[in-house]
């Protein structure tokens, strides 16, 4: 998802290289998959997080977290901050470290889910995810104690790579639900597995898979390619991601009977069983 310092590089591209403007209409489609994205996370995770309190499993709180975090909490905040920053410096700041804390703990959520539903019994996933989730709380009190989160130093090593950590979360997520979907087609000619569950599972890893490629391409932004951003055709792309990520993000969590009677299919560990 775009951040902070996207948006910066944006608007002191376009304030300083009146050549280089970015079409209206490439804005507009940037800011409709961002905005469909964000709404789409809003409303499913607080679906899941309705269905966790009637279920109390694991699964369904940390999927709501992520999208939570990843969402409308994570980016919401970087939004607010970056229009923020010219008048409420000290405010912006805090916002952003807010934002920062959710996409964080959205990315550790994301890793945290895919292990426990598609590899609960390796030892070695389990100590890499915790590893992991340790380095991001670690990137981001690096960020809170060296640059303070100041709108001019947040584009360091620690945000860096913070950065890359939550685009691999979404895309090993991606990835896992991917080969587990192959698991159900598999599966699906003896009877354990019906249609529904089998959407449902391809349909989020669309989703991680969409919101991969545009984290990806945002994090891309931060190596010294700002510029990049600029061409119309890498901006549809992220764009396009983003608006995929939603549309699937959706579809994997629509109301149906199989939500409503018990917990999502995949989200629930006992469907790991069919790797065995």
């Amino acid at each position: 998802m775009p951040t902070r310092d996207l948006a910066r590089a944006r608007t002191l591209i376009a304030s300083q290289s009146p050549m280089l403007p970015i079409p209206r209409p490439v804005d507009l489609a940037v800011w409709i998959g961002l905005g469909l994205f964000c709404a789409s996370s809003l409303l499913v995770g607080l679906r899941l997080l309705l269905l966790w309190r009637k279920t109390g499993q694991a699964p369904e709180l940390l999927v709501a977290l992520a999208l939570l975090g990843i969402g409308p909490l994570g980016f919401g905040l970087t939004v607010a901050s970056s229009s923020m920053a010219a008048h409420w410096p000290d405010t912006a700041d805090a916002v952003w470290a807010s934002a920062a804390m959710a996409l964080n703990l959205g990315a550790a959520s994301v890793y945290l889910f895919s292990q426990r539903v598609f590899l609960p019994s390796s030892r070695l996933a389990a100590a890499v995810v915790w590893l992991i989730v340790a380095l991001l709380v670690a990137c981001w009190l690096a960020e809170l104690l060296v640059n303070g989160f100041h709108a001019e130093h947040s584009a360091g090593a620690p945000i860096r790579v913070s950065d890359w950590l939550r685009t691999g979360a979404l895309l090993w997520g991606a990835w896992q639900a991917a080969v587990f979907y192959r698991v159900l087609l598999r599966r699906r000619s003896y009877g354990l597995v019906d249609d529904q569950v089998m959407r449902r599972m391809l349909h989020w890893a669309i989703a991680l898979g969409g919101a991969g490629l545009s984290s990806g391409i945002d994090a891309a932004t931060k190596l010294g390619v700002e510029a990049a951003l600029d061409y119309p055709a890498l901006t549809l792309l992220n764009a396009s991601a983003g608006t995929s990520a939603a549309i699937f993000l959706y579809l994997a969590f629509r109301p149906g009977a199989d939500l409503n009677q018990k917990a999502s299919p995949e989200l629930t560990s006992h469907e790991s069983k069919l790797h065995s």
